[in-house]
């Protein structure tokens, strides 16, 4: 038998549940919660050996496993799962900081504006490592949103054009990035594009010049190659 087990408590005649991990002493154990002690306080529990280990890793990964289904669960009263705390304890946490005007809400409204804006610069560094043409989908998305409420007549006019060309300008972003451009740039040379004509294989850019040269009659859409 391990040293370490995973536990389970129940309250007869009750919903509540929680899980929670021990090293075993030798005493009689019923959990040590930081939140809605006061259930334990109130009704009587019960608890449940579900598994013993030999280590406390092995203990709590079995714990996290059980736990990660029900975090937001009413009748769950763990709050916590590994590094993830429920809704509710979030709220809490929330109004709490707002009290003390700790955290964002101690600082002033210039500010929060520059945290959220290195915040989005941020995500959307991260977002570019993982899809270089983020960027451009994003821009095309809140264009089309704009032509749907009305807020533009159309995203494809010349003068629209020109304002996002100048936007992207003066932020550095898009085609005016030069890391950006670069991946891109790699992500589209992988791509393999197939004349309809002759079969010939190239680049997106050979493609193009192979399918526009008068030195051929190759002509159609190429075809992409997955």
């Amino acid at each position: 038998m391990g040293k370490y087990y995973t536990y389970r408590i129940t309250f007869p005649g009750f919903p509540w549940f929680y899980y929670g991990v021990h090293k075993c002493k030798g005493k009689p154990y019923f959990g040590s919660p930081k939140t809605h002690k006061w259930i334990w306080d109130f009704y009587d529990c019960e608890i449940q050996i579900l598994q013993w280990f030999d280590s406390a890793e092995d203990a709590h990964a079995l714990e996290q496993r059980l736990i990660r289904p029900f975090l937001n669960h009413p009748h769950c009263l763990n709050e916590r799962c590994g590094g993830r705390y429920s809704d509710e304890h979030q709220k809490r946490a929330g109004l709490k900081s707002f009290e003390l005007g700790a955290g964002i809400h101690s600082l002033s409204n210039e500010e929060k504006i520059e945290y959220r804006r290195q915040g989005g610069k941020e995500s959307m560094r991260v977002r570019m490592e993982l899809d270089p043409l983020c960027q451009s989908k994003s821009a095309k998305k809140a264009g089309e949103l704009a032509v749907l409420t009305g807020q533009l007549a159309n995203i494809t006019t010349p003068e629209n054009q020109s304002k996002g060309r100048e936007t992207c300008r003066k932020l550095g972003i898009g085609v005016f990035n030069p890391e950006s451009r670069k991946k891109a740039g790699d992500s589209t040379a992988k791509l393999k594009h197939q004349c309809p004509c002759c079969g010939k294989i190239s680049t997106p850019g050979g493609m193009g010049r192979h399918l526009l040269s008068p030195s051929n009659e190759c002509n159609g859409k190429a075809i992409v190659l997955l």
